[in-house]
């Protein structure tokens, strides 16, 4: 069965009054058929509190607020996702062991609460679509589609090659579980929309090469579907997200000197050379673009 956020837990006295969060409250999760509940603990002794928070979750679909610690633990108790919210009121509570900690609301929109309960129970996000795509995070159900696609002839010429199986799919679960919730970003999986297929991989990654620190922009598409302006259209589309959505203005890529189709491909995308450097005792030459 499919997880799907269903149900807001609000507690009375303890949500914050500010108005990007009342906004959410009474526009956002309306919108999004969303059932809020809101649980004055005052009216329940503990054990009667426990039980009801364990009913309202017993389906795995709510996500609760809280402004308190003694309400952050009775939630987590329970599994429930969990967002902090800081107010006057709770200047002392300790509420960072939370999934997220708000200090306020402003520019949040539901999208982003969904986004916390979907990585609490590691449900890929999707990034953006194109056309013919969808990109999105790693998915651990479609790790044979990916680990297969490495092995094809000549896809990790000039690009680095998957650890061994187990040690790869142990390396994906840390990604998953580390890097997209610390940046929001970083490399996701392409899927062809037509077959779902995975085809490919486009993201943006913080890296050191040497003395430089960049974002960098990676891609890869299967040679099934290279050819057919896919990582253009992916890539394009990218710029727009990492603009928009992450505040990145300038974006690196760092390509073999022997391999022209990708010098190529950077220069369509618009890059610019900046310069040649030295990266574990490879040349690569280092291309720019100002988004």
């Amino acid at each position: 069965m499919e997880r799907k956020l269903k149900k807001i837990i609000l507690f009375s006295k303890e949500q914050p009054d500010e108005e990007n969060f009342i906004r959410l409250r009474d526009i956002e999760f309306k919108k999004h058929n969303m059932e809020v509940l809101e649980i004055n603990k005052d009216t329940y002794n503990n054990i009667e509190l426990n039980k009801l928070i364990k009913d309202i979750n017993s389906q795995k679909d709510a996500l609760a607020f809280v402004t308190k610690a003694e309400t952050l633990a009775l939630c987590q108790e329970n599994e429930i996702p969990c967002i902090a919210c800081e107010t006057c009121m709770c200047a002392d509570e300790n509420l960072f062991s939370a999934d997220v900690f708000y200090s306020d609301f402003t520019g949040v929109v539901f999208e982003d609460i969904e986004d916390v309960y979907k990585r609490f129970y590691g449900i890929p996000i999707e990034i953006f679509e194109t056309k013919r795509c969808i990109v999105k995070e790693m998915d651990l159900d479609r790790f044979d589609e990916f680990y297969e696609m490495y092995q094809q002839p000549s896809f990790c010429d000039y690009i680095e090659p998957l650890f061994d199986r187990e040690e790869e799919l142990e390396y994906q679960k840390t990604y998953i579980k580390t890097v997209y919730p610390f940046y929001g970003y970083g490399m996701w999986i392409v899927i062809d929309k037509d077959t779902d297929k995975l085809i490919g991989r486009v993201g943006i990654e913080y890296k050191d090469r040497g003395k430089e620190h960049n974002i960098e922009i990676g891609y890869a598409i299967h040679p099934d579907f290279q050819r057919k302006g896919i990582a253009t259209e992916v890539c394009m589309k990218l710029f727009e997200v990492a603009k928009e959505e992450f505040g990145i203005k300038e974006l690196v890529c760092y390509v073999d000197l022997e391999n022209e189709p990708s010098i190529s491909f950077a220069k369509s995308l618009g890059f610019k050379y900046e310069k040649d450097i030295e990266d574990k005792s490879v040349v690569l030459k280092k291309y720019i673009k100002f988004l």
